[in-house]
Formats: structure tokens, C-alpha cells, sequence
């Protein structure tokens, strides 16, 4: 597998997330192949009428299909309480009713938003996102596999789970703890220990269909997690990256290095680096074929990034993308790799997109 046969320059990159969707949902490939199949049920309602307000498309430009990140369509947000944990969840009125005791599987994306922002300031991109994947299943002749979620949550130290403001902050406002206090946040799971945003996605799949539906009448099959920024790093450990990097490492040096401050302590302990190293997504055995020690074996990953982002480099996460070994040498495999770099983009999410499906 090598980085010339996977990379590929998009126009607008949230379309990783989309892709992703559509191919779970509607049971096909990345390429637009056959997947899990999955032409609907005879009787069996698949989606439901669309209620999206219409939206002109902003002066910066737009989503697919028209869709403009400043003018968000409409749907619908539960905010669910799970233990304490607030969650938002998008798009509970569009699950197809139930038709002969039959009910379509649902497909849940949950979003993490980025360092300094909360899951209502990225609502706009959340709803995007669900108008978007609504309206190219819907268009799909043969029907959607699967219904289609979204969840949003306040990431640690962020939103209303903020305790103290000071550590969102960077060295360069002063936050000498910066790299300690951003890698809490992001989190790490299945390795040491569970913390921070990856901790939190890992436990709302594990919960969030208990509390939707405590009669089992619906059931939750497949999960894709998109991140932002500080929620892109997190997606590493999880899921679906946008302008974050699987090597916290080379994020560690980078900062260090453009704040003048020594790579070691107070600023970066001893102890904290033997961490990272051990939970670092880049320190694992992602170049072998051994599922049972690579983590991203037999998964899909999408990466997104921004040709010119001055804080996350492409650099940083090149390296990592050019081995990954996410199965063996098929096509459904070499499918299995999405990389959108974005020219002359800086570090944000845009509303230039070409279609998800191409």
C-alpha cells in the first residue's frame, strides 16, 4: 500500500465524514462499489419526507449540494442526560417507522469539536452533516441500509464542563501546563487507561442506545466518529480526523519549539512523555498485518487537512498515513484509506465540498 495509490485532493474536506456515512449507510464501498448490499425491504419505509429549510448559499462559499456552514439546515436536538453526561442528539424524527415489526439498523456519527470551542458552537457542521448524508440517501433509488444519528457532547473542560478556562489555552497565553492539559483532553482508550474526549465517544456508544431506546426497539449497529482539531487528534484514537494528527509527539516538539520552551520539565515531565509514548495512535503496531496488536486493523479511515494549516501540519500525520496497515492487500482494503488535503486551507473546516460520493 503506498501513499501515491490512496491520496487524494478534495475541495473541501468534511466530505471525509460524508463518505464514510454514505458507505456504511447505504452498504457501499468508498469507490461507489458493492459493499454490505442492501436493497430495502419490500414495505419497509426508508426514509422519511424532508423537512430542511431552504438556505442561500453564504458568500464563502458552500457545502455539496448548496448547503452553507453559516445557515445550517433544520433538524431536530435531544439533549439527553446519561449519567450526568449531557448529550445532543440530531435527527430522531427521521427515523423510519416501524412497518411489520421490521425497522431499519441505525448508523450513529458522533462528533467532537475542537481546543476552545463546544458541541453548540459546531452545530452548524453537525446539522451540514446530517443534511447532507439525508439528501444523498434519500436520492439513492434503492433505498438507505440504515437510519442515521448524530450525537454532539461538550468535550472535557469545554462548554458547560468547563472548570477551568486558563487550561484551553496554549503557551503562548501563558498555560505553562498546555501539552499535559490538551492531551488529558483528547484521551486516549483501550490502551492504559480511558480519559477525555476518546473516552467520553467510547462511552456514549456504549450507552446512549440504553437511554434512546430502553424497549430495544430500535438497535444502534454501526459507529463513526468525526473530530475537529483537538477532536480530530481524539478521532485517532476513535474514529474520523479532520485537521488533527495520530503523532502527538511530533505536536509536542513542534509547540515546544515555536514557544522557545526546552522539551522537558516543568512543561513536558519525564513521566508524561513515557505516557504519551505508550498511548501515543503513532507509537502503535499500525504497520503490522497482526490484528490482534494493530488497533486500526479492519477499520476505515478518513483524513482531512488543510494544504497550509499552520498548526497542524500534514507532515505531522504523513508518515503514519503512508504505513497504516488497515488489512490485507484487497481492494476493499486499499478503499479502506481516505486522504483529503485541501489546498491553500489553514486550519478550519470550509464549505467548499465536491460530492461525497466521487
Amino acid at each position: 500500500m503506498t501513499m501515491n495509490s490512496l491520496f487524494r485532493v478534495g475541495t473541501g474536506w468534511y466530505i471525509a465524514i460524508l463518505s464514510v456515512l454514505l458507505c456504511v449507510i447505504t452498504g457501499t464501498d468508498a469507490a461507489g462499489g458493492s459493499g454490505r448490499g442492501g436493497a430495502a425491504k419490500a414495505g419497509v419505509p426508508r426514509v422519511g419526507a424532508q423537512k430542511f429549510s431552504a438556505s442561500e448559499a453564504h458568500a464563502s462559499g458552500t457545502a455539496a449540494g448548496g448547503l452553507s456552514l453559516a445557515d445550517p439546515p433544520e433538524v431536530s436536538r435531544r439533549v439527553l442526560n446519561i449519567g450526568g453526561f449531557i448529550v445532543n442528539v440530531y435527527g430522531l424524527e427521521y427515523l423510519a417507522p416501524i412497518v411489520d415489526d421490521t425497522t431499519p439498523n441505525i448508523t450513529l456519527l458522533i462528533h467532537m469539536h475542537g481546543r476552545t470551542r463546544s458541541a453548540m458552537m459546531e452545530e452548524p457542521l453537525v446539522k451540514t452533516y446530517f443534511a447532507e448524508v439525508r439528501s444523498h440517501i434519500t436520492a439513492d433509488p434503492a433505498g438507505s441500509k440504515n437510519d442515521f444519528l448524530i450525537a454532539s457532547f461538550d468535550g472535557p473542560n469545554h462548554g458547560n464542563r468547563t472548570t477551568l478556562p486558563m487550561a484551553q489555552n496554549g503557551f503562548s497565553k501563558g498555560n505553562l501546563q498546555f501539552l499535559m492539559d490538551q492531551y488529558a483532553m483528547i484521551g486516549t482508550q483501550g490502551i492504559l487507561t480511558s480519559v477525555g474526549d476518546a473516552y467520553d465517544a467510547s462511552f456514549l456508544a456504549d450507552f446512549l442506545p440504553f437511554y434512546l431506546f430502553p424497549m430495544g426497539e430500535r438497535t444502534i449497529t454501526d459507529f463513526v466518529v468525526s473530530g475537529k482539531s483537538m477532536g480530530g487528534h481524539a478521532t485517532y484514537h476513535v474514529g474520523t480526523p479532520l485537521i488533527g494528527t495520530p503523532d502527538y509527539v511530533k505536536l509536542v516538539e513542534s509547540r515546544t519549539s515555536e514557544s522557545n520552551i526546552t522539551m522537558a520539565s516543568p512543561f513536558v515531565p519525564l513521566s508524561f512523555m513515557e505516557y504519551v509514548n505508550k498511548t501515543n495512535p503513532a507509537n502503535m503496531a499500525y504497520t503490522s498485518v497482526d490484528a490482534s496488536i494493530n488497533p486500526f486493523y479492519g477499520k476505515k479511515l478518513f483524513a482531512g487537512s488543510g494544504g497550509t494549516d499552520p498548526l497542524v501540519l500534514f507532515n505531522y500525520s504523513s508518515e503514519f498515513l503512508s504505513n497504516v496497515v488497515l488489512g490485507p492487500d484487497t481492494n476493499e482494503t486499499r478503499e479502506s484509506l481516505q486522504i483529503y488535503l485541501q489546498p491553500n486551507t489553514t486550519h478550519q473546516v470550509t464549505n467548499e465540498s465536491t460530492s461525497p460520493t466521487h
